[in-house]
């Protein structure tokens, strides 16, 4: 029996310098039943020649051209034109271990249950891949729940925050199908954003503790996880959504419903009240906060940053 096809998904936005290794990343795998899709988002650099290169030596690379309409709207391109029974994101950055498919492969043809497999992630700042570090905080601190089922258990940890970076995941294409695709509004937190959906359809996750098996994340000034203000100002819409999604939640309890809406409430504050604090938004930003978050929360937040100011100064 032949081995499942892999739809590798990369999008590609002005990142030739980095395309090569990443690519060769994929090329390296032990597992070698795969598609390669590459999506320019509009390069102006050398992009298209990059994957001309590769493409000329290897039929499985396939070679999508777009616009520029960011992130999402890449990979969505991807998943319309991916073929594989399984799924791979990989940013154009960002790198696989070699023996990375072939385990997730291994594990999710065994159990039929498993929706998303994921694995341990590394960091390296860029031009240093030789140390790895555990957070993209460049310490050794572990952050990644390590999940193994559906329900409420992973929604309680999806409401605190994101739970992996997407190259960590491999997900089974027929269960993607029924989320669709990714948002393109948001420009941030995407992925945060998609596993939520995932988990409110009751997707069950599986988390691979296998040491082999790891997704490489570069560190590097221009790699979009570093623009900690917009980050924060795209969690407040993503929070907004959440509290909707458990209102309508039919697998959840009242009682689970209460707690996980809470929850997001306290995370949402924080975020909100900490944005409110240290950028001091103008009348504008605020109505646009507010739109985003709601008027209560947005109130919440608010007298917790005048509060916190008052503390910090005392």
């Amino acid at each position: 029996m032949e081995n499942p096809l892999v739809t590798i998904v990369i999008p590609a936005y002005n990142y030739q310098s980095f395309l090569p290794e990443t690519l060769n990343s994929v090329l390296a795998q032990k597992y070698q039943n795969f598609e390669l899709i590459v999506v320019d988002d509009g390069s102006t650099d050398k992009t298209k020649d990059v994957v001309a290169e590769f493409l000329a030596k290897d039929p499985r690379i396939k070679y999508f051209y777009q616009s520029n309409a960011g992130l999402s709207a890449a990979r969505n391109l991807g998943i319309k034109n991916a073929l594989g029974e399984y799924i791979q994101f990989l940013d154009a950055d960002d790198l696989l271990s070699d023996l990375k498919l072939s385990l997730q492969v291994e594990e999710m043809e065994t159990d039929a249950h498993i929706d998303i497999s994921y694995t341990i992630a590394r960091y390296f700042v860029d031009g240093n891949k030789e140390k790895l570090y555990k957070s993209i905080n460049l310490n050794q601190d572990e952050w990644m729940p390590k999940l193994n089922g559906s329900g409420y258990e992973v929604l309680e940890m999806l409401v605190k925050q994101n739970i992996m970076p997407v190259n960590s995941a491999l997900i089974r294409a027929s269960s993607l199908k029924k989320v669709g695709f990714f948002d393109m509004f948001l420009k941030s937190l995407e992925d945060w954003d998609f596993w939520i959906s995932c988990a409110f359809r009751n997707f069950y996750f599986s988390f691979l503790p296998v040491e082999e098996a790891f997704a490489l994340i570069r560190v590097h000034k221009i790699s979009m996880s570093q623009n900690r203000k917009k980050m924060s100002e795209y969690e407040v819409i993503v929070r907004k959504r959440i509290k909707n999604l458990i209102k309508n939640c039919s697998f959840i309890n009242p009682g689970q419903k209460k707690m996980l809406g809470k929850s997001n409430s306290r995370h949402n504050k924080v975020i909100l009240s900490g944005l409110i604090k240290e950028s001091k938004p103008s009348l504008k930003e605020c109505f646009s906060l507010i739109k985003n978050a709601g008027i209560s929360q947005f109130l919440a937040s608010y007298l917790k940053a005048m509060n916190d100011s008052r503390k910090s100064k005392s």
